[in-house]
């Protein structure tokens, strides 16, 4: 590997990056990818970043910057989904989005000609599907994500014992915001040749995440009723929904094929 040919900026940014549950092993495949997603300028910054959530004035203070200014830089990174902006009363919050689920789906999810999304898939392929060091991701303990149950199936006797964070109408119906989006792994796919046939406008993100994807144009806000009649949609197809593996504040829903899916989580069938 060639790391050593790479600024210092990318090599400090992927450091960071590595400070998260989920990681950013080091490659040369993933150093492409963020100098597609980041200027040299941008990684320098990015990578002085604190793990937990900041306003402007921390940043500026970071960055040695004027706060007008590091406002300026905050908008353009969230532009790009690089980081999430979050409204709490009268002030706003950042956070660094991670890999996954994050920035790599946020940057192929938009449909406004931002990226190159032909050549990010190419790379999100070798990096996540081919490479193995990433791979780690889907054995950690607890795990990042969860199945939620498919509630027309439940028999009605047992259904009172399906709690609410197992539901993802109960998700749907609390839900601030809503947005939809495209599935990034089959539109990952799809550049690669290997989609499968399955509907792509069907990723779902709620709350003050779908918020800030909402503000800067990535997903697409939609009503409560649409959300429903997506899941509807992709149930029918006999699809499963994986969701944050978090009791309160779920983020993020998306659309597995069953048998791919649960193949590779704890939860799947015995």
């Amino acid at each position: 590997m060639g790391h050593h040919s790479y600024s210092k900026e990318y090599l400090q940014l992927q450091q960071r990056l590595d400070k998260s549950p989920q990681g950013a092993p080091a490659s040369d495949t993933l150093f492409e990818i963020l100098k597609i997603l980041f200027t040299e300028e941008e990684a320098a910054l990015v990578s002085k970043l604190p793990i937990r959530f900041f306003t402007i004035p921390k940043a500026a203070k970071i960055w040695r910057k004027s706060e007008e200014e590091t406002a300026t830089i905050l908008n353009t990174l969230a532009d790009k989904g690089l980081i999430v902006d979050l409204q709490s009363g009268d002030e706003r919050r950042f956070v660094l989005a991670p890999t996954m689920a994050g920035f790599f789906e946020f940057s192929i999810m938009r449909t406004d000609g931002k990226f190159d999304t032909q050549l990010l898939s190419e790379l999100y392929h070798q990096y996540i599907n081919l490479e193995d060091d990433f791979m780690a991701i889907f054995k950690l303990d607890p795990a990042i994500d969860r199945v939620l149950v498919q509630e027309d199936s439940i028999p009605e006797r047992y259904y009172s014992e399906v709690l609410d964070y197992e539901r993802v109408s109960h998700i749907i119906d609390t839900a601030s915001c809503i947005t939809v989006g495209q599935c990034y792994c089959r539109h990952k796919m799809e550049h690669a040749g290997e989609a499968c046939d399955n509907p792509q406008d069907v990723c779902l993100t709620f709350n003050t995440t779908a918020k800030s994807l909402s503000t800067h144009g990535i997903a697409k806000e939609i009503s409560k009723k649409e959300a429903h009649a997506i899941i509807k949609r992709v149930q029918d197809l006999g699809l499963v929904q994986i969701g944050d593996n978090v009791q309160e504040g779920v983020k993020n829903v998306s659309t597995g094929d069953q048998s791919f899916r649960l193949h590779y989580q704890r939860w799947g069938p015995h």
